[in-house]
């Protein structure tokens, strides 16, 4: 039946001839006189988004260029308000976010026609929360996430050699220049916060951690990240105070506090430098919320060691070395390694010269108490621990006097 239709309407053959001939004549027609053909590259409007991210992340605002991006990801979105990795694809949430994003970053208001139907669409979708790692990196950045809630990668993992299981040596080249980067820049945790927030796209569940309006800050780079917001049950930090002094916190992390007393400004500061944003001092402690509530400070986040890509805070293992036998006194501070970034060192004042604790025992006590990555990897015995006015450490005197001891015992060596 398919065999008499054909002869019976010649046209369809002639139909195929003419229309593969048109299609090759096309083709040719586009071929430069060199011989090749060029075509453009088109990619999704995370490209202009990450670039505006970039710009001001480096400081490099262009307004011209603003709004040149602006334009063309206006035009890209959809009548559902999202925007697609790929032409005619489905709306993508961490594209959408991205592009929402940037267009704030051109002056675009949250109420917009535009704006509202992308922000319903992305709560809709489970909210910033539920973005790719990749784009909540580009937040962080940004000031709009905080690096605690993003997975680590050490950059120390460049030393392993290509027979270890997991190497960048069996990743594709766009990989390695991607996830190495990546990893140095997490390291740091840099952050330029934007002007405004972007907590119109978050979808808060009960106890959820995600970060508080994070203030406007100035003074270059690097800045540390945003701590998440109230632990679960704790208190939100728009509710007004009953009294007495609040604090916010996730289970652990940056402690910030708020009360009738507080502060307004450092005595001397001609300036007036801003301190308080919205009723709230961000403190330069580290805290840690129990159970029932307790917030418990952990010690000063300029202080923490980075050892192999774990966070270690020296005033939690000073304290559970405190308590070790044959230990009167005892400082943690990091020294700078090659290898590791930093390690681990326990200055100690012994209870007796004459026998004092050993690295090995000072390492147990501490493993069986903290994470093996806390314990020591080097004890220094001393006399005493200098100490400031307040009756504290004086870590600043005591890491230069360590750094002296040093060049001197390797003038020695020499």
């Amino acid at each position: 039946m398919v065999k008499d239709a054909t002869v019976q309407d010649g046209t369809v053959l002639d139909s195929a001839r003419d229309t593969l001939q048109r299609a090759r004549d096309h083709v040719l027609g586009l071929q430069h006189a060199q011989g090749w053909w060029q075509g453009e590259l088109e990619t999704n409007v995370t490209m202009d988004a990450e670039d505006l991210l970039l710009r001001e992340f480096l400081g490099l605002h262009d307004d011209k260029q603003i709004d040149s991006a602006a334009r063309w990801i206006r035009s890209q979105q959809r009548a559902d308000g999202t925007w697609a990795n790929f032409f005619g694809g489905p709306g993508d949430l961490s594209t959408t976010v991205e592009a929402y994003v940037a267009l704030r970053l051109a002056g675009d208001q949250p109420d917009a026609p535009h704006m509202r139907t992308a922000r319903s669409w992305i709560l809709a979708h489970g909210g910033v929360e539920a973005t790719r790692v990749f784009t909540r990196i580009w937040l962080a950045l940004s000031g709009q996430w905080s690096w605690d809630e993003l997975p680590v990668i050490p950059p120390e993992l460049i030393y392993l050699p290509s027979w270890f299981p997991l190497n960048i040596y069996d990743w594709g080249c766009w990989a390695r220049q991607t996830i190495v980067a990546l990893a140095v820049v997490q390291s740091f945790r840099p952050s330029r916060p934007l002007a405004f927030t972007i907590d119109e796209l978050r979808s808060v569940s009960p106890g959820g951690t995600t970060p508080p309006n994070p203030p406007p800050l100035t003074g270059g780079l690097p800045a540390p990240p945003y701590p998440p917001g109230p632990p679960s049950g704790g208190t939100d930090p728009s509710a007004p105070s009953s009294g007495g002094t609040d604090s916010s916190v996730p289970s652990s992390g940056r402690i910030w506090i708020r009360g009738p007393v507080l502060f307004s400004r450092y005595r001397g500061d001609m300036a007036g430098t801003e301190v308080v944003h919205d009723g709230w001092f961000r403190t330069g402690d580290l805290g840690q919320v129990d159970a029932s509530g307790r917030l418990t400070v952990r010690g000063r986040a300029d202080d923490v060691i980075n050892t192999g890509g774990h966070k270690v805070v020296p005033g939690e293992v000073a304290a559970v070395l405190g308590t070790c036998p044959g230990v009167q006194d005892v400082a943690v501070v990091g020294q700078p390694d090659v290898e590791w970034g930093e390690r681990v060192i326990a200055v100690v004042v012994p209870a007796d010269r004459a026998d004092p604790p050993t690295l090995e025992l000072l390492r147990l006590h501490v493993r069986q108490r903290l994470p093996r990555y806390a314990s020591p990897s080097r004890v220094v015995i001393v006399d005493a621990v200098p100490m400031l006015p307040s009756g504290k450490h004086d870590i600043a005197r005591l890491k230069l006097e360590l750094l002296r001891r040093e060049q001197t015992e390797a003038e020695n060596v020499t």
